[in-house]
């Protein structure tokens, strides 16, 4: 959000692809490598799906809002 602050709008399209970019790495990390650790929200009847779709909603959701808000301020 500094980066943002200090160089204004002009920087969202290279935040935001760098933001996409990271995501798919971590999702690839925790599928290809931490695919066991998920076993305990399978038993609680939460799948895979429901899992990245509400946590890439929410940090995609938490982005905009801080962008907005360091517009906000600034």
């Amino acid at each position: 959000m500094s980066i943002i602050y200090v160089h204004g709008l002009i920087t969202f399209a290279a935040l935001f692809w760098f933001k996409i970019i990271t995501l798919g790495l971590i999702f690839y990390f925790v599928n290809s490598y931490k695919q066991k650790e998920l076993y305990y929200y399978q038993n609680l009847g939460v799948s895979k799906l429901i899992l990245w779709i509400s946590t890439m909603a929410i940090d995609i959701i938490l982005f905009i809002l801080l962008i907005i808000i360091t517009l906000k301020i600034k």
